[in-house]
């Protein structure tokens, strides 16, 4: 009984110290259906939380609708309420069998998939899929800090209805940012924890 116990601690150890560190700032790598020429990449921000990864979007392009609202998750969350894209909790994963497993909501179907995340070294592979991974789609991840800066560094735009605006989720307070309460739609002043903090490129 104690050498099975240790067995499986030994096991346990082994595929931990295996598993790659996936933490960071990502962003998509374009595609030609996805994004115009010229128009920047979906940033995300993987957090490693309780032996997880909690896939966040941070940088948005084509981030505005019609109705001046921020884009939206249909049923991100633990309701069915929509809110907005920017900002939520697209994707979890954890790590089991020597790869990371769960799931992944994509913004263009706008439905939750199965995930597997293959760590290739400078680029990660999300494959989502229903039921079988062959069948399934890959979105491909690089590295996104010096993106991240290079947005940050670019003078910002004034909030508008304009679809082909690139909205950055702020984590500075700054009189260029414009407030959204968590469904997406835009408020004057900041109540509860409940909002966005945004800037646009």
């Amino acid at each position: 009984m104690k050498f099975i116990l240790v067995l499986l601690i030994f096991i346990n150890c082994s595929e931990n110290s295996n598993k790659p560190s996936l933490a960071g700032v990502w962003k998509e790598k374009k595609q030609t259906s996805n994004y115009s020429q010229g128009s920047l990449e979906t940033l995300y921000q993987i957090q490693e939380s309780n032996d997880q990864l909690l896939i966040k979007v941070i940088g948005l392009p084509n981030s505005v609708e019609g109705n001046g609202e921020i884009r939206k998750c249909k049923t991100c969350g633990e309701t069915e309420n929509s809110r907005a894209l920017l900002g939520a909790e697209i994707g979890r994963a954890k790590f089991t069998n020597s790869k990371f497993q769960g799931k992944f909501y994509d913004s263009y179907s706008r439905k939750w998939y199965d995930l597997r995340i293959k760590d290739l070294g400078d680029t990660i592979e999300l494959r989502y899929y229903a039921y079988f991974p062959i069948i399934g789609k890959s979105i491909f991840l690089t590295k996104g800090e010096s993106t991240l800066t290079e947005i940050k560094n670019k003078p910002p735009k004034k909030y508008s209805n304009d679809s082909s605006l690139y909205a950055l989720l702020s984590e500075s307070k700054d009189k260029d940012n414009f407030l959204f309460d968590i469904q997406g739609k835009p408020i004057l002043e900041k109540y509860k924890e409940n909002y966005l903090e945004v800037r646009f490129y």
